[in-house]
């Protein structure tokens, strides 16, 4: 073999002048080789921990999740009852307060309001008792729809059903309930017992600032009806002057005030 030949079987290059020999590699190609960077194999052990990984956040969020869902529920069906309940309440003191027993009070607490004066002493007592009447009222016609109902057949299985839940919750929630408990009592005694001098001071100062808070805004909230009071009535002046001594009358007797 002449060495124009050892020069054919070696010297294959490509276009751009590297060495294509599929049987052989130069030193630069072997050096490039090791600082190539080498993928490594996916093990048959990363699904699994991610698997179990997964598994445990869903294990923990879906109490969670249960218990956030049963809270809306609880308070879309809670906004629900007190807006009817508003509703029936307007109404019947609409119609003179004929409807419901006892309601009488609270109307003419209503009617104060509405004519921007002070209600009674017993206003907060009056909104109890009539809301508490009419919510009553409520749960006796539903006890009776669904003692209707659970005499069926499909009722009784409902029914049956219902006290099994009925019981579970009131389980979990006294489990709950007193955990919550227990938690409230170990932090109440650390902090008797070696919070109080670490953070005493900053909880006295957000009950100082909570306190003027709340005094600002029941000065400013009295303020307001005050002042929503007296036009009230320098309209209601307004008005009837008017309509018996003309707007002319009307419009001195105001700019006088």
């Amino acid at each position: 073999m002449t060495n124009k030949q050892k020069k054919q079987n070696v010297g294959i290059q490509s276009a751009d002048g590297r060495n294509v020999d599929s049987g052989r590699t130069t030193d630069s190609e072997k050096s490039k080789n090791l600082h190539r960077p080498t993928k490594e194999a996916p093990t048959s052990k990363q699904p699994v921990r991610e698997a179990a990984t997964s598994k445990r956040r869903s294990n923990g969020f879906w109490l969670f999740a249960v218990i956030r869902r049963l809270i809306r529920w609880f308070f879309f069906f809670g906004v629900v009852v007190l807006s009817v309940a508003t509703i029936t309440i307007l109404m019947n003191c609409a119609d003179g307060g004929k409807q419901i027993v006892s309601s009488k009070p609270l109307c003419a607490d209503l009617t104060r309001l509405s004519q921007f004066t002070k209600p009674s002493d017993k206003f907060s007592s009056n909104v109890y008792s009539t809301y508490s009447t009419v919510i009553r009222g409520y749960r006796n016609k539903s006890q009776q729809v669904y003692n209707n109902f659970a005499r069926s057949e499909w009722g009784s299985v409902v029914h049956k059903w219902f006290h099994i839940v009925h019981s579970k919750v009131v389980e979990w929630s006294l489990l709950i309930w007193r955990h919550l408990n227990n938690i409230f009592d170990a932090v109440n005694d650390w902090y008797k017992r070696e919070g109080e001098k670490t953070f005493g001071g900053f909880v006295n100062g957000c009950k100082l600032v909570l306190k003027m808070v709340w005094e600002v805004a029941k000065d400013v909230t009295t303020l307001c009806l005050e002042l929503l009071s007296s036009a009230y009535l320098r309209c209601k002046n307004f008005m009837g002057t008017a309509q018996t001594a003309g707007f002319s009358k009307a419009f001195e007797e105001l700019l006088r005030h």
